[in-house]
């Protein structure tokens, strides 16, 4: 028998045996450590450090803009879409605000309908604020994107510092102009104007003269003019709704449409209703008041009303059964509502009226 194979089979035999990272020692049969550069342990790939200021920065600022956009962007048109019902029912109150003062023959005021009325038209007109900035971000941030569209952490990076983008963009007007929704745009822009408290609480009691009846047709045509802007601004939110919905809340959608129709078509008959008899004084105080004479109630200005004999030829004129033709105005006259502070009784009175006649 060979014994130089037989050796050689023991020596591989013991080498199979030795444990990972050891040596065998033939002649006393133990076992050593062999140093690390024979058999050098493989390292592992660290991923690139990360500053961890920017990664918090970069969070803060998703958390405080991306983060609530995404938040409320799939409810948005939703809730702007109650927010336009609400204040379009709340707008009428502005209507109210005028009082007929029979006694003195003047037009005095409810302040506290109009301080309520004034803090209501505010809230909801952030409504619309808001909607017109998050319309200008999206038209921002859909031309960025064009502009640069294989850099997409570039622009996810710059979609959350939309504000400084939008003093940067004035040189891509007319891209973004092309992706704004323009009658979209522009309707918010004419809802949101604040027509109802210049013209309804500053300019309405400051009007006399002999052009008020002019002067009353332009008031007249911008408080419709608005009007129509923000019920058409809630007939573009609703058309999303009311395709994905059921015949039901389609329904019940209209019908509510429609007594609020009532509600609006009632306040204003109360606001012409007190124009029309307004209109009864200017006529007739024409040849015998001053030119710059106003029926408001506030005696500091001086108003058409200080001439006694004037007041008593009114009383037979112009009142409510008196020789002058209200129309339709008549009922409203005739039930005093236009002399009253109750707010309640005049809404339901006036709501009725125009529920039956729209």
């Amino acid at each position: 028998m060979n014994t130089g194979s037989v050796e050689d089979l023991e020596d591989q035999r013991i080498q199979l045996s030795v444990p990972r990272g050891y040596s065998a020692n033939g002649s006393t049969g133990s076992f050593r450590r062999r140093p690390n550069s024979v058999h050098p342990q493989p390292k592992r790939a660290s991923a690139p450090s990360v500053p961890q200021y920017a990664t918090s920065q970069t969070n803060q600022k998703k958390t405080t803009v991306e983060k609530l956009v995404l938040l409320l962007k799939p409810s948005w048109n939703t809730i702007f879409v109650t927010a336009c019902v609400l204040a379009v029912s709340l707008d009428p109150l502005f209507f109210y605000i005028p009082i007929i003062d029979e006694k003195n023959k003047c037009l005095d005021m409810d302040v506290k309908l109009k301080n309520v009325a004034l803090v209501l038209r505010s809230l909801f007109d952030v409504t619309f604020i808001v909607h017109i900035v998050y319309q200008i971000r999206e038209a921002i941030k859909a031309v960025a994107e064009e502009s640069d569209p294989n850099e997409e952490e570039q622009a996810a990076a710059k979609s959350t510092d939309w504000v400084s983008r939008f003093f940067d963009s004035f040189e891509q007007v007319d891209a973004i102009w092309e992706k704004l929704r323009w009658r979209s745009f522009i309707t918010d822009i004419l809802a949101v104007l604040p027509v109802p408290q210049v013209l309804l609480v500053v300019i309405f009691f400051k009007m006399g003269g002999p052009r008020y009846l002019e002067n009353r047709k332009i008031l007249n045509f911008f408080l419709l003019l608005q009007y129509v802007a923000r019920i058409y601004r809630i007939y573009l939110s609703s058309e999303k709704i009311t395709k994905s919905s059921g015949i039901w809340v389609k329904g019940l959608f209209n019908f509510f449409l429609y007594i609020l129709a009532s509600h609006v078509f009632g306040a204003f008959w109360y606001f012409f209703a007190i124009q029309r008899e307004t209109s009864c004084w200017h006529r007739i105080c024409g040849p015998y008041c001053p030119s710059n004479y106003t029926f408001y109630c506030n005696r500091d200005n001086g108003t058409a009303t200080d001439m006694q004999s004037f007041i008593n030829g009114l009383n037979t004129t112009c009142a409510p059964g008196g020789d002058f033709g209200f129309g339709i105005f008549q009922p409203a006259l005739e039930s005093h509502n236009t002399e009253s502070k109750k707010l309640v009784q005049k809404l339901f009175f006036c709501f009725w009226w125009g529920l039956r006649n729209l």
